[in-house]
């Protein structure tokens, strides 16, 4: 997948590694090991980043969170509130929405890996992620740009349709090296192994 289609399927899952998820007993990502390529972080201070401050909405310094390191879960995003229950400090991840006040990404960044060569089905853009279960990490999306990758060739598909589960197909992720932010999160390439095509 492209990083512009990576960071569509990792924006299903992103709010799993909020505190107050994990606090309720319904987070997908607690007790997961995924992939030894894959260490994601969230950087409220990335240089140019979109998302980037000095300060969150209760005034709390944004910094660097490490959430998985080579594949292990390490950290969650904490607000002033879910960081009091149990008696840590907050990640500076608070956001005021108009209706109520919640917990969000700043800049979420997978560390690129390698470069990546391939053949398969190459995806560049993702159709209707709003559709999937955020839940559960299921999906069933259209693709659009989707090219056959043999012998050194582009060939290109017509009506691609994806589906799968993105926790599962983080346990067996490659990662690439050419990472670029879309919106909130910035990826580089993803390679899954497994993958339900219908095209």
């Amino acid at each position: 997948m492209s990083p512009t289609a990576s960071a569509d399927l990792l924006s299903i899952i992103s709010s799993h590694f909020h505190a107050d998820l994990v606090q309720k007993g319904v987070s997908k990502v607690v007790n997961e090991e995924f992939s030894k390529d894959l260490t994601i972080y969230d950087d409220g201070l990335l240089p140019f980043g979109l998302n980037t401050a000095p300060f969150d909405g209760e005034g709390v310094p944004c910094k660097r969170t490490l959430l998985i390191e080579r594949g292990k879960v390490k950290g969650f995003l904490y607000d002033f509130t879910t960081a009091r229950k149990e008696r840590k400090e907050s990640t500076g991840n608070f956001l005021h929405l108009r209706k109520r006040p919640n917990i969000s990404e700043r800049n979420l960044i997978v560390k690129p890996r390698r470069k990546l060569e391939r053949e398969g089905i190459y995806v560049k853009h993702l159709v209707g992620v709003h559709t999937a279960n955020e839940s559960n990490g299921d999906f069933s999306l259209n693709t659009e740009n989707a090219f056959l990758i043999k012998g050194g060739k582009w060939i290109p598909l017509k009506n691609v349709m994806i589906s799968g589960n993105v926790f599962e197909l983080l346990k067996e992720v490659e990662v690439g090296d050419d990472l670029r932010q879309e919106g909130k999160i910035a990826s580089p390439s993803l390679f899954f192994p497994r993958m339900n095509v219908i095209s």
